[in-house]
């Protein structure tokens, strides 16, 4: 994260969006809020690098578009992890 902050500094950026994701342990509505915490957690680390909080949108997609999926109840690790995406300043 540190590293994508330094990386995203440099650049002219418009808007940084944070998505999380959560496995399918668990009840789904429980994953959504857990994947929020965990995109929520990565902006707070992109702000204590210097971003400024409201150019990072947070999403908490929970078991939605999980990049492993798998049946309900498959504690998959590599479905416990966020995304960070740029949105280029167009106006540059």
């Amino acid at each position: 994260t540190l590293e994508a902050a330094e990386r995203i500094r440099s650049m002219e950026t418009a808007k940084v969006r944070v998505v999380a994701f959560a496995d399918r342990v668990g009840g789904s509505a429980y994953n959504r809020v857990l994947s929020q915490e965990r995109a929520l957690s990565i902006a707070a680390v992109l702000e204590s690098v210097g971003l400024p909080r409201d150019m990072v949108e947070v999403v908490g997609s929970g078991e939605e578009g999980i990049p492993e999926p798998t049946a309900d109840g498959v504690p998959e690790p590599l479905n416990r992890c966020a995304g960070i995406f740029v949105l280029a300043d167009s106006a540059g």
